[in-house]
């Protein structure tokens, strides 16, 4: 939670100023919590319009109860504005019902903001960054959490939504957005983790961190089954078996676009003579470089729906786009149809489900491959994460 020097001399200010002797007065606003929010919104320079959440609509409701957590009875009223896609952008404005609630409500905002930067870390640094600089204040009965380009900026003009001489900017046009039944938890993401690994770093890899741990015995996860679940089905084993004898014939349609894409890249990238690492690597720098993150997997719009292909490698390579779990299956088929041991570790990152690949590369070692991570939204690829050790993942929040 942020206490702010200058808001706690603004409230005394405002305080002494209405008191006279007396008892103080409340701090009070004319303004409505969605006046306050399109206030806050217009001291920012944003392009795209925010949507607006108010009481009575599932989505807010959901946001309060589940998102934020706050307990039931808490807001009276409130505000809540977000952008669609992959944006960490968040204004919420909320009346707290008595003073002795407003701590609670406080930490669970902020408890939020912590989820939220986790959410975007590794898939979106800079929208990561923009959730831990996230600020949560209150005044009077009001508590706010802004997560936004400008901070400062929005912390400001939410407090003079307080003061009678300053006018503020309440004309805002939010988005048109339908919200349907039943919406999804947006924070709703997260499962238990599994497995544990130990490797050591191979060439064109990432170095150890200075301090190891003790070694400890490495555990192999059980493969994924075929078929995998998404939009229809795939079969890895019908894909492999295909590849080795060169005929097609048992493939189903989505299977067989599957094969021709896997074969035509393998064609194009890969050299008869390259060492395993090798082939590792210009898999998934082809990945990195031609791939993107389905947008809707990090978006908070109620309206959107993570197409179920993105789970599966018809998803990465034929409509271009995947989450976490495409990724790492699309890799995991790349590494078999190359004759590379290769396995999908079902796992956490920072508290939220997330899925990346070991590869064995020699006799005795299996390294971690994350290539999700290595084709972040907001940046350019990069291969910070081939071919590293589980410490090292372990000091990046894996587990």
């Amino acid at each position: 939670m942020r206490y702010i020097k200058p808001l706690v001399c603004l409230t005394a200010c405002l305080y002494l100023l209405t008191s006279c002797g007396g008892d103080p007065e409340p701090i009070e606003t004319d303004l409505s919590p969605a006046q306050m929010a399109a206030a806050i919104i217009n001291s920012q320079d944003y392009e795209q319009d925010f949507i607006f959440a108010t009481p009575g609509q599932d989505i807010y409701e959901l946001l309060i109860s589940a998102s934020y957590a706050v307990p039931d009875g808490y807001i009276t009223d409130g505000a809540i504005c977000y952008l669609d896609g992959v944006e960490a952008s968040e204004i919420a404005v909320l009346s707290v019902d008595n003073e002795d609630h407003m701590a609670e409500v406080q930490a669970c905002l902020s408890e939020y903001l912590l989820g939220r930067a986790a959410s975007f870390t590794g898939y979106a640094p800079k929208q990561a960054a923009m959730a831990e600089a996230g600020v949560v204040e209150s005044i009077g009965n009001y508590a706010v959490m802004l997560i936004c380009e400008d901070p400062t900026g929005a912390r400001d003009a939410f407090l003079d939504c307080f003061d009678p001489e300053t006018q503020q900017n309440t004309d805002y046009t939010f988005a048109s957005v339908e919200h349907p039944k039943p919406l999804k938890n947006p924070q709703n993401n997260s499962n238990a983790a599994d497995p544990t690994f130990t490797s050591t770093p191979v060439p064109g890899g990432n170095p150890e961190p200075a301090v190891q741990p003790e070694p400890e015995k490495s555990v192999i996860p059980s493969e994924p089954t075929a078929p995998v679940p998404g939009d229809g089905q795939y079969s890895i084993d019908a894909i492999l078996s295909s590849y080795q004898s060169g005929d097609t014939s048992s493939l189903s349609e989505k299977d067989l676009a599957i094969f021709d894409k896997a074969r035509a890249v393998i064609s194009q990238t890969i050299e008869p003579d390259m060492a395993k690492w090798e082939k590792a690597l210009a898999i998934h720098d082809w990945m990195t470089q031609n791939l993107e993150y389905d947008p809707d997997g990090l978006s908070n719009d109620p309206n959107a729906k993570v197409d179920p292909d993105s789970s599966i490698p018809y998803g990465s390579l034929v409509n271009g786009k995947a989450i976490c779990e495409g990724y790492s299956t699309t890799y995991d088929l790349f590494m078999k149809l190359l004759g590379i041991d290769c396995v999908v570790v079902k796992g956490e990152a920072n508290n939220k489900y997330h899925n990346w690949n070991k590869v064995k590369l020699d006799d005795d070692n299996w390294y971690c491959v994350d290539v999700t991570w290595d084709d972040p939204i907001d940046a350019g690829p990069m291969n910070y994460y081939f071919c590293v050790s589980d410490s090292f993942f372990r000091n990046a929040g894996r587990t």
